[in-house]
């Protein structure tokens, strides 16, 4: 799996976490905070398939394997993923030719990745 830092939110410290997690008709919407709670963000995808959310501590085969580009917290997205693999065999790869990016914020407690077709909006709040 190789990783690529989502742009847009490289202004995040290196301490954040998950504030909430909605998941409602207008789609995913992820608020983080972090450095203090001087940096705050929402994280929306507008169309997601599949999302999870495991402990950081639960999630030790990802953590301490090598993955390609992954640099510790923040926002990743790649596009060849057992998650992806796994998505397109449950669903009998009704969503092949979707183009789906698996998308993972990985915090200091919590790794939620997900699947879209397309990129999140990211809304920035730094209250300094």
């Amino acid at each position: 799996m190789i990783f690529t830092k989502v742009m847009g939110f490289d202004r995040a410290p290196e301490d954040i976490y998950l504030k909430s997690l909605l998941d409602d008709k207008n789609g995913l919407t992820l608020h983080v905070c972090g450095g203090r709670e001087e940096f705050s963000a929402r994280i929306v995808f507008s169309e997601h398939l599949a999302y999870r959310n495991l402990d950081e501590g639960d999630f030790l085969s990802f953590l301490n394997g090598p993955h390609a580009g992954y640099e510790g917290q923040g926002l990743y997205s790649t596009a060849r993923s057992d998650f992806i693999d796994w998505f397109h065999a449950a669903s009998l790869g009704m969503h092949s030719e979707d183009g789906l990016v698996h998308y993972g914020l990985y915090t200091c407690d919590d790794c939620i990745e997900v699947l879209s077709p397309n990129a999140p909006e990211i809304f920035i709040d730094q209250q300094n």
